[in-house]
């Protein structure tokens, strides 16, 4: 099955936080595969964001680096996309990046690794892999 990573995940597994050993896994997984993991361009965004904030854009850079060898594939924000999230986010009421994520998990018919509680609604509509 087709797997999607969110910036909470991707940052729990960056920062070694609870619930990283279950992305490890994933990537692992990914790696014996050959089936990457998916990531829309706009979290891979919000992480370079936050690694350039907590330790500078040099250092966010290298970090992106690193990220770019791991086995994710970056999906570009379509049209279809976007009205997929954007139709989730009018029924739930949940933040763009939450509703991207989970549009994209039902676009791939996929399973999204997550531990953001915000995604609790939508767990009759998607797969959700529970990281903590």
């Amino acid at each position: 099955m087709q797997k999607v990573i969110d910036t909470y995940s991707f940052l729990t597994y960056l920062e070694k936080d609870k619930g990283s050993d279950v992305i490890c896994s994933a990537f692992e997984e990914a790696f014996v595969s050959k089936k990457k993991i998916l990531i829309t361009v706009i979290h891979w965004g919000e992480i370079y964001y936050f690694c350039a904030q907590k330790y500078g854009k040099s250092r966010a850079a290298r970090i992106m680096k690193k990220i770019s060898m791991l086995p994710i594939k970056l999906i570009k924000v379509d049209q279809p996309l976007a009205q997929e999230s954007a139709q989730l986010r009018v029924k739930y009421h949940l933040s763009p990046s939450v509703c991207l994520a989970a549009a994209l998990t039902k676009i791939y018919k996929a399973q999204l690794f997550t531990g953001d509680v915000e995604f609790k609604i939508l767990e009759k509509l998607i797969r959700i892999q529970w990281i903590t």
